[in-house]
């Protein structure tokens, strides 16, 4: 009986579980892997402008001191005399806020909570703003006012008149926006988080992601590219971490006042590095905004010729290894065609 040859369907198979289950789950490890490495590690610029009521800074570093002139200082009672709310402009609510005027002199330290006023000071009638690294301020407009609340001071510091924790600066927008730009090197934040029933809220904003070229980058003065846009929604809160070390990332921050739109134009770009932007918004979770992977393939050039190369190359791999197991029939032994005897011519 002729050989049977033996079935090809293993090999099928084996072909099929490579093409369908290990290729694509080393392409979702590599995606992963890379995808963490983009965010983690890649050294970006991250430029941020909104128009907002109410943003939020730490400050880091010293910065150049901000003469905001006549403004009216609210600081919190000891004892108040009714429950503590906000005060209200340019009165401090007098029950449970003592307000003090450019010239007039500080209350005694024990009617103000946390105080230490120096013996005969005086509300400087031109007031500077220069608060040591560590403080935290919030910057809102209410009306034609801007407050400027001092929500949190370092332990260890030299401070000046005024900057007791909960006191509040209130001066005209007009006259903050007199004044200028104040430039400070702080962690950000835009809006109010959510949840929290103020009067301050961004308007409109965009955050833009921007890389060097990786080609360019190893010969020097690289280009910039553009990776990534988003827009901040209506209402959103926005602050910015270091992806690798997983904290606060320092911004230098621009603060101008438009008292015209009643707004802070705000402008800040992070110290090159892994940040990314964490955007919150009522009723969602955080959402996290940083360049993907297709970003840097799409936008980066000889990125995008990486790939291609290397998909050709996969599929070539693929190919090669699709051919090198196709079927072969076996001959056995012995059962080899034998060549034909040649009868010989009947006489």
């Amino acid at each position: 009986m002729p050989a049977t040859d033996p079935s090809p369907r293993p090999q099928v198979i084996v072909r099929l579980v490579l093409i369908l289950v290990v290729l694509p789950a080393a392409a979702m490890l590599l995606s992963l892997l890379f995808s963490w490495l983009v965010e983690t590690r890649q050294t970006r610029t991250v430029f941020a402008s909104a128009q907002t009521t109410r943003l939020a800074t730490t400050i880091l570093e010293e910065q150049a001191p901000l003469s905001l002139g006549d403004v009216l200082l609210c600081l919190p009672r000891d004892m108040p005399r009714r429950p503590r709310d906000y005060p209200s402009i340019m009165t401090c609510e007098q029950g449970g806020w003592i307000a003090v005027a450019g010239g007039e002199a500080l209350p005694p330290a024990a009617e103000v909570v946390d105080a230490d006023w120096p013996e005969g000071a005086g509300w400087p009638a031109a007031f500077v703003l220069d608060p040591p690294p560590g403080t935290r301020m919030e910057f809102e407009i209410v009306g034609d006012h801007v407050e400027i609340r001092i929500a949190g001071l370092p332990e260890r510091a030299e401070l000046g008149p005024g900057l007791v924790r909960d006191a509040r600066l209130i001066m005209k927008t007009a006259d903050f926006a007199g004044r200028g730009r104040y430039l400070v090197r702080a962690e950000l934040e835009l809006g109010t988080p959510p949840g929290i029933s103020q009067r301050g809220y961004v308007q409109s904003g965009e955050i833009a992601f921007r890389a060097r070229a990786m080609l360019t980058n190893w010969f020097g003065n690289p280009p910039n590219l553009l990776l990534r846009e988003d827009r901040i929604p209506v209402g959103g809160f926005v602050t910015f971490r270091d992806l690798k070390e997983d904290e606060p990332s320092p911004m230098n921050v621009q603060i101008i006042a438009d008292a015209a739109r009643r707004h802070f134009d705000v402008q800040a770009v992070n110290v090159p590095g892994p940040t990314g932007a964490i955007l919150q918004y009522v009723g969602t979770e955080p959402l996290r905004l940083v360049p993907l992977w297709t970003d840097l393939i799409v936008k980066d050039p000889f990125v995008s010729l990486l790939s291609v190369l290397g998909g050709l190359t996969g599929l070539g791999a693929v190919v090669r290894l699709g051919r090198s197991r196709q079927p072969h029939r076996d001959q056995r032994p012995g059962t080899a065609h034998a060549p034909r005897r040649s009868r010989p011519d009947p006489d």
